[in-house]
């Protein structure tokens, strides 16, 4: 119970924005950090299960980021300068389930209704009773925009510079720098780009 209070302080550390936890009181040994330069503003963390770890960088601004975690030994690392243009009626989603973690490192820019995932959610066994669909981690490279309502996969990486287009479901990695992807599953369709904000 103790942890859980001491989650519930945050709610007032970030001034006037608007930031929930809530983790289940019977879990332990979850970590959140959150750097001082970074905002967040209508985003929610969702902790379920114990020795889980929130890490965001600085000067990020958070907007509409819904994080759920739904086991124990999951991860969510944020870097510094990430970017999440989203609200609270079209939030972007980020499920580190089943033991998985995902990795967005500098300089991201991500839209509205994004899912990034680590997981299917529902266990696919064959007639053994073996497990073919484990958890897979996502790692997103520095300096990557992902456009709006895109669909991450679990085992995606994506390289460097990386541009996912809109709408787009990126099912592998992809490992060329300085591309635009698009479609269903997406493709590179450019090479050697370059973007700004």
């Amino acid at each position: 119970m103790r942890n859980y209070l001491r989650l519930i302080l945050n709610l007032f550390f970030r001034g006037n924005n608007l930031f929930w936890v809530l983790i289940i009181a019977k879990f332990k040994n979850n970590k959140i950090h959150i750097g001082p330069s970074s905002n967040l503003k209508n985003s929610h963390f969702y902790i379920s299960g114990s020795e889980n770890i929130i890490h965001v960088g600085n000067h990020c601004g958070l907007s509409g980021l819904n994080i759920y975690i739904n086991c124990s030994g999951c991860s969510v690392y944020i870097g510094d300068k990430v970017i999440v243009s989203a609200s609270a009626e079209s939030p972007t989603c980020f499920y580190a389930c089943d033991g998985g973690s995902i990795v967005i490192k500098d300089n991201c820019l991500f839209s509205n209704r994004i899912e990034v995932l680590t997981t299917d959610f529902h266990e696919i066994f064959n007639e053994q009773r073996v497990r073919y669909n484990h958890c897979s981690n996502v790692i997103i490279g520095e300096h990557c925009w992902i456009g709006m309502q895109a669909l991450i996969l679990k085992g995606v990486s994506l390289s460097d510079n990386t541009v996912v287009g809109a709408r787009s479901v990126v099912t592998k990695p992809c490992y060329e720098s300085n591309v635009v992807m698009a479609g269903f599953p997406a493709k590179v369709i450019k090479k050697g780009i370059e973007w700004k904000i």
